[in-house]
């Protein structure tokens, strides 16, 4: 019976391609609502506060340090008595108190205590394995395919990691579709058999018969000379090709460049000089709008990043505090922003984890 089960499953992958769970209707547990963030939709609190996990979570208690509590700032979720829990939501002892708290696909999920409105994602902080995430709901995705963070957003992946494109064929879709010699370069995203849509995914069926994956009714397809994921080399190919960006990448404030260091991608100033700032600079009781507590001996290590006024949109991550002086110094998720002393050329991060301080990335950290 196992052998007959097992040959049922493999003729099932063929037919329909690799089984993978349906996100389907979200069932949402007592206290969880969905909001719409600057990043795609999240899981919030009944308040509409979005809902964090850590990264690399490994049951230990939310760190406390001398001048910050972390549980001050990151809350626990708990969990109504008698809460049931669901195929991803689960209920956790919480490390903090022992009170029953709500776990997503079994990490513990918190709120941020500096988020004022719905949708905002402040509590999205840390590097490698102190970075914290906001809790983003799962999107109905054709079978094998997900998406991968990079510098345009988040961008739409097949179950090697090659990015999609799609052709720009205008408002004659008939142009939108490669075949002859365009298929040396581009390979199509090829249906099974008895896939059916999904959500915005739909089967294109080409004129030899053959079926192949869309979005939102363009063709999908991967480029040859990509390697792997975050590679878009096939981007802007022939001015045509677009990779598919399921969600962009929030817009930079004037004088707020990218950067690559060792740990990945960080955020410069427009001379390349890396920006950094520090949880320990959060006060510890008093939740009050965060000021620059950079002083004394500091100032000449750490130089604030001085900017003119500029326009915050609502739930954006970019602000400016005011000081007392009369400056305005930029902000990032509410964190004043510094450049250190000893960063010579674009790329350093010389200032790493030196007096708390961290360079701010602005895509996913090596963990190496």
């Amino acid at each position: 019976m196992k052998i007959i089960a097992l040959v049922i499953a493999s003729i099932l992958m063929v037919l329909t391609g690799p089984i993978y769970a349906s996100t389907g209707e979200i069932e949402l547990p007592p206290g969880v609502t969905m909001q719409q963030s600057i990043s795609g939709p999240v899981f919030a609190d009944a308040n509409g506060l979005t809902l964090y996990m850590k990264v690399l979570d490994r049951g230990l208690p939310c760190r406390r340090s001398a001048h910050n509590d972390c549980h001050s700032l990151y809350r626990p979720l708990l969990a109504p008595a008698g809460a049931t829990p669901s195929s991803d939501w689960t209920v956790v002892k919480s490390r903090e108190s022992n009170e029953p708290q709500w776990a997503f696909e079994d990490k513990a999920v918190y709120t941020y205590s500096l988020d004022s409105q719905p949708g905002t994602l402040d509590g999205e902080l840390g590097t490698a394995a102190t970075q914290w995430v906001a809790v983003r709901i799962p999107q109905s995705m054709a079978p094998g395919l997900k998406t991968v963070a990079t510098m345009r957003g988040d961008i739409l992946v097949e179950m090697h990691g090659w990015p999609l494109y799609t052709m720009n064929g205008g408002k004659d879709k008939s142009h939108a579709v490669c075949s002859g010699s365009c298929l040396s370069d581009w390979r199509t995203l090829s249906a099974p058999t008895l896939a059916h849509n999904v959500g915005d995914f739909t089967i294109f069926v080409r004129d030899d018969g053959s079926r192949q994956w869309a979005y939102k009714g363009e063709p999908l397809y991967s480029f040859k000379n990509d390697n792997g994921e975050g590679e878009l080399r096939g981007e802007d190919q022939n001015g045509i090709w677009r990779a598919v960006v399921m969600v962009p990448k929030e817009a930079l404030p004037v004088g707020v460049t990218v950067q690559q260091t060792i740990m990945g991608s960080v955020y410069a100033d427009a001379t390349g000089k890396t920006l950094y700032s520090s949880v320990e600079l959060l006060p510890a009781q008093n939740l009050e709008p965060i000021r620059a507590l950079c002083a004394d001996k500091c100032e000449q290590i750490w130089h604030a990043v001085i900017v003119p006024n500029i326009e915050v949109p609502p739930g954006g991550s970019w602000s400016a505090i005011d000081l007392p002086n009369g400056r305005r110094q930029l902000a990032y998720r509410k964190l004043p922003l510094y450049t250190y002393k000893d960063d010579a050329i674009p790329g350093d991060i010389e200032g790493d984890h030196y007096a708390g301080f961290t360079p701010i990335p602005a895509g996913p950290t090596r963990q190496d």
